[in-house]
């Protein structure tokens, strides 16, 4: 499988018929899948141990919030709530919003508010009429 050298440059195979060149090249191509197949191997198995000690990291943290929420320290409503909020603002760095729509765009859409209306239920679309009435005044 030796192109001949770090330059590339190949030997002249002398005495050699075409047939020996191209079983060659069999051996070659077959050392290089064998290669692959042995890189991936490898890759498999550590993704595999990454899953397990990333299921080991999950069973401990979930462990130690039980035992600081047990002795007082923790409220796991407070902490999930500091968690989402966490998560949400990581989301909004990786993700800019530069939108220039406000409520009053979207409630002045009467098809998108409607829709909105309809989705939302009685109680959130009588908090949203709350709110437009507030902006258009």
């Amino acid at each position: 499988c030796d192109a001949g050298g770090a330059s590339g440059a190949r030997r002249p195979e002398a005495g050699r018929g075409a047939g020996a060149r191209g079983s060659r090249a069999a051996g070659c191509a077959d050392n290089a899948l064998s290669s692959v197949d042995a890189r991936f191997d490898d890759l498999w198995m550590f993704v595999t141990r990454l899953h397990m000690q990333i299921g080991a990291l999950q069973q401990e943290g979930a462990v130690l919030r039980s035992c600081l929420n047990a002795d007082g320290i923790l409220s796991l409503d407070r902490f999930l709530v500091r968690l989402h909020r966490q998560r949400f603002a990581a989301v909004r760095q990786a993700h800019p919003f530069h939108g220039e729509a406000t409520i009053a765009n979207v409630v002045a859409a009467q098809e998108l508010a409607l829709t909105v209306a309809r989705c939302a239920g009685p109680h959130a679309t009588g908090a949203l009429l709350a709110t437009s009435a507030s902006l258009s005044a």
